[in-house]
């Protein structure tokens, strides 16, 4: 009850995660921070970077405990005690943060939900949450198991600004089109889904800042993609192409996991790049008609 209010918040959406010993990843976990808009500004950091600082300071306040560290001794992922977990979610039900949904307790839901999380339903929990007004939810993440009853008309949720899919097999193009109407999504996690394409509409997603579209079966990206200007956190399956002019993601901080060189002009347009704080390369080939572009590209990179 002592923590400022912006902590208390970051915490308390903590009780999405299924359970104790679930290990939440740092860096996803301060995606969403962000685009809920949990994060206060600070002059001369980027709101991720505010993000670290409030994640850094629930640890050294013992309110999530660090479970794997990466190479630098950073925390790479954390989870919340039980006890810590039981308060959280209590205080959470009571002040209408966060509702979760596991198929262990019966739905039931007068007020009105701004954030959902959908463990794991059953054929009797659909029928009664496809009765409910969804139209005010702002966030919803998808269980696999709970998508098996859900199979949502994404147009139920016009506010939505954090979608969560990862995993949901079930997903296909038809459901991506649905998406691309989300105009208010901030965060759209698609990894471990069969989709196969992008539609060209991605590019009215302008506010979307992260984008997860790893271990997918797309091949490549439409043009339309590069009109998403304030993306800045992008995670590619290691088969899928950039379009070209990628460049033109201005905002872009983070490219993952790596960007594969086919031609000097990818890296002009990598160059163009220049709030990348972290890059990873390959190169398909490369001769000499590389140096120089390569050379030019780094220098431009000034955040790195």
């Amino acid at each position: 009850y002592a923590l400022p209010p912006h902590l208390k918040t970051c915490l308390l959406y903590l009780t999405l995660y299924p359970t104790e010993d679930y290990g939440i990843m740092r860096e996803q976990v301060i995606c969403r921070w962000v685009c809920e808009g949990f994060i206060q500004k600070k002059h001369g950091k980027t709101l991720y970077e505010v993000g670290e600082e409030y994640f850094e300071d629930l640890i050294s306040k013992s309110m999530i405990q660090p479970q794997f560290y990466n190479h630098g001794n950073t925390v790479w992922s954390c989870c919340v005690h039980d006890m810590m977990l039981d308060l959280l979610t209590s205080i959470s039900e009571e002040e209408n943060f966060l509702k979760v949904l596991s198929g262990l307790q019966p739905i039931s839901v007068q007020s009105t939900i701004r954030r959902l999380s959908l463990q794991n339903i059953n054929a009797e929990d659909s029928k009664k949450l496809a009765t409910m007004n969804l139209s005010h939810l702002r966030s919803l993440t998808v269980s696999p198991e709970a998508f098996t009853y859900l199979l949502p008309a994404f147009s139920s949720f016009p506010a939505i600004r954090v979608l969560d899919l990862h995993g949901c097999s079930q997903v296909d193009d038809n459901h991506c089109k649905q998406i691309c109407n989300l105009f208010h999504l901030r965060y759209l996690r698609l990894s471990r889904i069969s989709i196969t394409e992008i539609p060209n509409e991605i590019g009215s997603l302008q506010l979307l800042q992260f984008l997860d579209l790893d271990m997918t079966k797309i091949k490549e990206l439409p043009s339309t993609f590069v009109q998403l200007s304030q993306l800045e956190y992008l995670s590619l399956d290691n088969q899928t192409r950039l379009p070209e002019c990628f460049g033109n993601l201005k905002s872009l901080q983070k490219l993952s996991p790596h960007i594969t060189i086919r031609s000097p002009t990818m890296l002009h347009d990598l160059g163009r790049l220049s709030e990348l704080r972290r890059l990873f390369v390959r190169f398909d080939e490369c001769d000499e008609s590389y140096d120089e572009p390569f050379v030019q590209c780094l220098s431009n990179l000034v955040n790195l």
